[in-house]
Order: C-alpha cells, then structure tokens, then sequence
C-alpha cells in the first residue's frame, strides 16, 4: 500500500549554489579517475576516493547510476554529499557476512546530505543535515540530525524480521523530522534526547510510528494510520501531540509515565484502544490520563472542546486512504480558537481545523463560511442570533465583551456569565484575565469568582481561600485555613447551619495558611464552623 493521495512528502530536484572558493569532486560509474576528481571526466569511482580529496566546505557530487556493492563512506567534517536525485543516484548496500542480508554505512559530521536513493544502507549522522532522499530497507541513526523530505520504507529488523526495523534512530540531544513519510517499518526511535519534533509527517503500516525513551517532544501535523501503535511516549519532559490525524491503529498513543496533551486532533477507528498505560506503570507511579482538548475522539473523551461525531474522512480504505475531510465534516473550523488558522485556504470560519491538515494549505473549506466577513461564521451567528445582521462590534448581552470575542472565546454571548463563576465574561478577559468558559481558571478547586471576592489570585493554584486541614485533640479542634496573607478573616460557628455567630475577632492573616482552636463540648454534640473574608 501506498499512500498516493496523503502523503505529505514531495521529492524535489536538486540545486546547487555554486561558490568560487570550494571545491566540487565527482563520483561517476565507469569514470577513468585522476586526482582530485574535480571534473566529471576525471570523477572518482567510488564515494570514499573522492571525499579523501575534499576539504570542509567542498561538495562531493555523485553523479546519476547505481552503485552496488556500496560498503563504506566516511564523510569529512563539513563536506557535503550530494545525488542527482533520488530517481538518479542509488547506492546499494554491500553484503554483510554475518547476517547475510545487505547492507552499507554511510558516517557523516556536520554535513548535508541531499539526493539520493539508499538501498540496505544505514547513514549514521553527527550533526547532520539529510534532504530529499529516499530509504529503502535503509535508516537514518545518529546523535543529532534533521530530516526532512525523506521517504522511508521496508525496514527489516534484526535476524530478518519483517517490516520491524527503525527508519530513524537517534539516541543524542536532537532530532528535527519534516515532509517525510514512514511506511513498513517501526518508524522513529527517540532515546534519553532533549528535543525531538516531528512535523507534517505519515506513518503507515508500521509496528509503532514514533517510540520516544525521554525528552521534550513535539509532534504536529502528522497522520498515523494502520500502525500497531501510533505514538509511545515512555517518560517525558513536554509531550506536545498537535493538529495530528490517528486511524486505524491497534492503539493510538501509549504513556508509561507522563501523559502527553492532545490538541486539535482526530482519534477514530481504533481497533484496541485510544490511549493506553500498561497496567505496571498505572501501579507505580498513579499517572492520569492525558489532557485533550478541542479534538474529536471516537467514543468520547472529556476535556474542552471534545467531539464524538464522525469526522468524515474521503476514504478510510487501507488499498487508497484519503484522509482530508468532506466540506460537510464537524472537524471543520472546530478546532482551538486560540490556534492560529491562517494558513488555512480561504473563505474559511476564522478557526483551526482538527486533524493533521489544520493550519495548511490543505485544509478542507466548510460550506459553513463567513459570508458576511465579520470575523464570526455563519454557523455560530445563526445559531445564537437566528440572523447574520451582526457586525461582531455588537454587545448582545451587555457583559462588556463584544460579539466577536464571544465567539472567539467560545462563549455564549447571550448570557453574561457563560461559566457561572458570577464574573461577567468581559470582566474575565478585560479586567481579570480569567478565562470566560472556565469555571476554575486555575484549577484549585475554587471558582474564579469566589477567587476574586476573596481576594486570592484565580491563576495562582497554589493561592486559594479553604480549609486546609482539622485536628481533634481531647476537647480541642485545632482548623486550619489556606488564605491569603494580608487580608483579615472572621471564623463564625453554627449548631444548625441556620444560625451563626462569629468567633472573637477577625484574624489578620501574615501568612498563607492560619490557625484557629476551639473547644468542642462533647462527641454527641454536632458544631459547624466556616470562615469569610472581611474587610
């Protein structure tokens, strides 16, 4: 299977910038070679011969042929090594004696490497730059590289296995992935890395797409169809999955340790499971479930912005799949209203698309457009308004956000107070910098409104105003109460929660948490207490 109408990969000819002060030595088939084989009359037979000859700087340029029984190259610091193409040039790896099977190396430093088609040989970068070239039963290892334009495919694993060998496998700080596509083979294996990105990228029928040991990982723009796993992220430092397509894999992310976040993407026709963690890392260190947002998950996932609803694709057929969506698909301007949406083609709704086409060039147009250019569309004004008649400077509900940043917002702007946090929506994005459809901007269990009446910060979590703790010792109840030093605080009691009386006098707090003792009169007898703010 070939990913004809998907792949996001174009190979493109090469171009060379010529520079009066380098060097360029040729490598040609059947050459009559002579030192330093600076003509193609005089080219050298083979890659090693000319790069003995190049200094930093130089270009070492193969011309079109195959060369077979290719054993070694080592590439001189700052030498480049340029094909004619990969439909031109096409190194084939020599046989190994040991496992039998072919295979060449390629090591290179500080170099780009451009243009060729590479059969049963691995290329082992330090630092180095590798572009439109194609892989075959080949792979890209090193400790620091970036690919880009590349297509990797048939990767045999060791003793022979079939398709389970990795295209990529760096183990050092870096790894930059761009336009490549990943087909019959298990895909990229990040080790204990720092930074590792891939973007605009297919992996298809592979045994897991991309397995990272540790790191800062981000991967964007990226389809993941029919693999075993799609992404693995063992132990993670910022696992980021962004505008990404996942379909037909046996599971699509798995975590062993921290969860990954999801953003703007489409998990759908999972055979197994959307997201998993083995049952020995739940155990050990009591992860959570990954953080989605504004994504569309079969079966559904709770999170901000989350479908269910069939996300359309053009062809889920394993023999031609297609995954852009049909004009009429929900994903369409669904995604995060905060995400940047301008490559998208115009009309458009203003808004990201999900799935791994949002913000391209490729982006599906819904038939649900702006027409009237207000920066709203269609569908979300007739929804509220019944009408187009609004020009988004309108204030519909007199809560001090205009009707193009409700919409922008996500808020509904015919209620003043979309999250019932009793904060005026405007008041959340103009005065207090709360978000206006979250309860609990930050998440300490506290709404942003209680947040502000009792002059704690709603995006601090470690500033609330509650009770922190209660100890009974004999007679004695010792409470303990988060709050917000430089502010006074009155404790009241109440025997009924009817009636309440305060408790001598308020309390200026110097810290962030205080203390208060009470005498209880006895095990039958039930007393309540609560704390206010005051002035």
């Amino acid at each position: 299977m070939r990913f004809q109408k998907c792949c996001y990969v174009a190979l493109f000819g090469v171009a060379f910038a010529g520079d009066s002060v380098c060097d360029t030595h040729y490598v040609a088939v059947g050459a009559a070679p002579e030192f330093p084989y600076t003509s193609p009359d005089t080219a050298a037979r083979d890659i090693q011969s000319a790069m003995d000859a190049a200094e930093p700087g130089d270009v070492v340029l193969v011309l079109p042929g195959i060369y077979v029984e290719f054993h070694e190259a080592r590439v001189t610091l700052g030498v480049d090594l340029m094909g004619a193409g990969p439909s031109d040039t096409v190194l084939v790896g020599d046989e190994d004696r040991h496992g039998g099977v072919l295979h060449g190396r390629i090591e290179a430093w500080d170099s780009r490497i451009e243009g060729f088609t590479l059969r049963s040989v691995d290329l082992v970068c330090h630092g180095t730059t590798v572009f439109d070239s194609v892989f075959e039963n080949s792979s890209v290892k090193g400790d620091e590289a970036s690919v880009s334009d590349c297509a990797f495919f048939d990767r045999d694993g060791p003793y022979g296995q079939r398709y389970a060998g990795h295209a990529i496998e760096c183990w050092g700080d870096h790894l930059w992935v761009e336009r490549c596509s990943f087909e019959n083979n298990a895909g990229i294996h990040m080790g204990d890395g720092r930074t590792f990105t891939v973007t605009n990228s297919l992996f298809a029928n592979c045994s897991s797409g991309v397995w990272v040991a540790a790191g800062s990982v981000q991967i964007t723009n990226s389809l993941f169809a029919f693999n075993s796993e799609g992404v693995h992220i063992f132990e993670d430092y910022d696992a980021i999955v962004h505008s990404c397509t996942f379909f037909g894999n046996e599971t699509a992310i798995v975590y062993d340790w921290d969860p990954p976040s999801l953003n703007n993407s489409i998990i759908w026709g999972t055979l197994f499971s959307n997201f998993h963690c083995p049952a020995d890392s739940l155990l050990n260190s009591g992860v959570g479930p990954p953080p989605v947002t504004f994504s569309c998950i079969e079966g559904g996932y709770p999170g901000r912005g989350n479908i269910d609803l069939d996300p359309q694709f053009m062809s889920t057929s394993p023999i031609e799949p297609c995954f852009h969506l049909w004009p009429t698909s929900p994903c369409i301007d669904a995604g995060d209203g905060t995400s940047e949406y301008s490559n998208e083609p115009q009309p458009n709704g203003r808004r990201i698309n999900m799935g791994a086409y949002g913000n391209t060039a490729m982006a599906m147009t819904s038939h649900l457009v702006d027409s009237d250019y207000d920066g709203i569309r269609d569908d979300w004004e007739l929804s509220h308004f019944v009408n187009l008649y609004q020009d988004g400077r309108g204030d519909a509900d007199g809560d001090g956000l205009d009707d193009y940043h409700e919409y922008y917002w996500t808020c509904d702007p015919l209620h003043r107070d979309t999250d019932r946090d009793r904060l005026l929506d405007g008041d959340e994005v103009l005065q207090y910098g709360t978000l206006p459809y979250e309860f609990d901007t930050d998440a300490d269990g506290v709404g942003d409104g209680s947040e502000i009446r009792t002059g704690t910060d709603p995006l601090n979590p470690e500033s609330f105003f509650g009770l922190a703790d209660m100890r009974v010792e004999g007679d004695q109840m010792r409470l303990y109460w988060h709050v917000w030093p430089g502010l006074s605080y009155q404790v009241y009691t109440s025997l009924d929660l009817l009636h309440w009386s305060p408790v001598g006098d308020p309390i200026m707090a110097a810290h962030g948490c205080i203390e208060s003792v009470y005498r209880v009169a006895g095990p039958a007898t039930s007393c309540f207490w609560r704390m206010a703010q005051v002035p």
